[in-house]
């Protein structure tokens, strides 16, 4: 077990989904560009992709932490063992990790622990999502809001213009103007080069651990094997004794 990390991601078949439904509306638009019910398509399917993937990562991460870290440190814990694996320093608390999946624990009026829902708005959901994906991968893959200002405004607009149009109030226009189109499409690919990366860089963090996992774990083998000689030359001794 100590020999390699067997994770495999979630099936990706909703990402996908909502992938091919964001690139059919984009086509759709630039063959009807003024069509104010196409808009509003467009804007729902961009920011159902976005809640989409964002969700597909936090699942991925929490079922990494629970399946794969903290199995593997409550092993190394049971045994003693010091491994120079970033992985297995600082791994998040369950507890922590349980709010990837939008539940915290709780003690309730009767004094058992429950699982309670927790809501994040968007803004708090996306950079809690991001932070949790650097912790539990040990990566640096959460934007720096400062030097992106632009694209995260943009961001900010099309969650707004989408608010709008799925909670349509008296007195409050449901068409989405020219430059809250593009804000959609600009935020929209922004993202999508965010998470392509973000998806890469997971991918690279565990052939990374892995390589320090097999170097760590070798000196270990190596003790234990020549652990196993001492044994039974010890055995053989004992035999020899008892046979002469």
């Amino acid at each position: 077990m100590l020999e390699k990390l067997n994770f495999e991601l979630p099936s990706r078949e909703h990402v996908d989904a909502l992938l091919s439904d964001q690139s059919y509306c984009a086509e759709l638009i630039k063959g009807d560009f003024e069509n104010q019910c196409l808009r509003r398509v467009y804007c729902r399917t961009n920011l159902t992709l976005i809640e989409g993937v964002i969700s597909y990562l936090k699942l991925s991460t929490y079922q990494f932490n629970q399946s794969v870290l903290h199995t593997f440190k409550n092993m190394l814990d049971l045994y003693a063992i010091q491994l120079d694996v970033p992985f297995f320093q600082d791994v998040v608390p369950l507890s922590e990790a349980q709010l990837l999946l939008d539940k915290q624990v709780a003690v309730a009026s009767n004094g058992e622990i429950r699982s309670k829902p927790v809501f994040l708005d968007f803004k708090t959901n996306f950079k809690f999502t991001f932070q949790m994906v650097d912790r539990v991968f040990k990566m640096t893959c959460s934007p720096n809001y400062g030097s992106i200002r632009k694209e995260w405004d943009q961001l900010q607009r099309a969650v707004k213009v989408r608010n709008r149009i799925t909670h349509p109030k008296v007195g409050v226009s449901l068409d989405i103007s020219d430059v809250e189109l593009d804000a959609l499409a600009r935020s929209a690919q922004w993202f999508l080069d965010l998470s392509g990366l973000v998806f890469s860089e997971i991918g690279e963090s565990m052939e990374r651990n892995q390589i320090a996992l097999a170097t760590s774990t070798e000196p270990l083998l190596e003790k234990a094997l020549a652990d196993v000689v001492k044994l039974l030359a010890v055995y053989d001794m004992g035999k020899e004794s008892s046979n002469s």
